[in-house]
This record gives structure tokens, sequence and C-alpha cells, in this order.
């Protein structure tokens, strides 16, 4: 669901990339059937938008790195990027290893409004926004709505040890 969700916005806001909050999902599944609010709620109760902004693929491992952001999950649901990150032992955030889909010096980056504010502790430079952000309940209706979903299971974050 995921990455059928971040895939969508990355498709309506024209971002390079997605890097959506794990935090922000409470439900990574769903049942076969048809798709009501109640279930997109149950994947995303917030009333949360995807801004736009700049980063540089540094700035990007950064915040991936973060050491606020990071569980045993991972840090973000991505598209436009897939990435490795290196534990040690106990769990602990070593390296990141991003891979793009195309090599630029500056992308055009989709975060949710928690990630992108001063509250979140993560730590990049925060350029203004650009317009063109979406509403993430919005863009999960339009993943369901009147078609049949066949899901991407892709692994887009690996971690290693």
């Amino acid at each position: 669901v995921l990455n059928m969700l971040t895939d969508e916005i990355r498709g309506a806001t024209g971002a390079d990339v997605v890097l959506f909050q794990v935090g922000g999902v409470r439900l990574e599944e769903l049942s076969k059937g048809v798709v009501t609010m109640e279930d997109i709620l149950s994947i995303h109760p917030f009333n949360s938008n995807m801004g736009l902004t700049t980063m540089t693929a540094t700035e990007i491992s950064d915040m991936i790195l973060s050491p606020s952001s990071w569980n045993t999950r991972n840090t973000f649901y991505p598209s436009g990027l897939s990435y490795t990150v290196s534990v040690d032992s106990e769990g602990c955030l070593q390296s990141v290893s991003p891979t793009f889909g195309e090599k630029k010096e500056l992308y055009v980056v989709a975060v949710d409004d928690y990630t992108y504010s001063n509250e979140s502790g993560f730590p990049y430079h925060r350029r203004p926004l650009i317009e063109g952000g979406v509403s993430v309940v919005e863009s999960l209706r339009n993943v369901f709505q009147n078609r049949v979903v066949t899901p991407d299971n892709t692994s887009r974050v690996v971690v290693e040890q």
C-alpha cells in the first residue's frame, strides 16, 4: 500500500523523490476487497499534506541517517529512490547508500508537513516550500478509487548488518 501511496504522491506533485515518514502510517496492509474511507483513515488518520522542497543527495542521506528518525522498520517510505542502510549488531545506523532514479545536484522532494517542520528534529536545511503539494488522504483515495489495485511489494529499503 505504501509503495502505491508514495508513487501516487510523486506522480501528482511531479517530485523527483518522495520521503513519507513511517510515523504517519498506522496500517501497512489491507485485506482483499473494496477499500473504504474507514480503511484509508486506518492507514493514515491525520490531516497531513505533502509539501515540495529541494534537497541535495547528501541532505537526503543525512535525513535518513538522523538518529531521531530511525527505528527497526525503516525511516521513510520512498519513491524515486531506494536505499540500503547498514546497522551495527545493536541496530544503530552506520551508513546509508541511496540509489536515485536519476542523478541531480538538487532534487525536488515531497515530504510530509511533520517532517518539514522544525519540531520533527530532522537535520536538513529547510528551503522554502514550492507550490504543488497534495493531501495524503486524497492521494490514498486516488490510489484506490474505481480501480482494481495490484500491490507493489518491491522492497525499496534494505537493512544490512
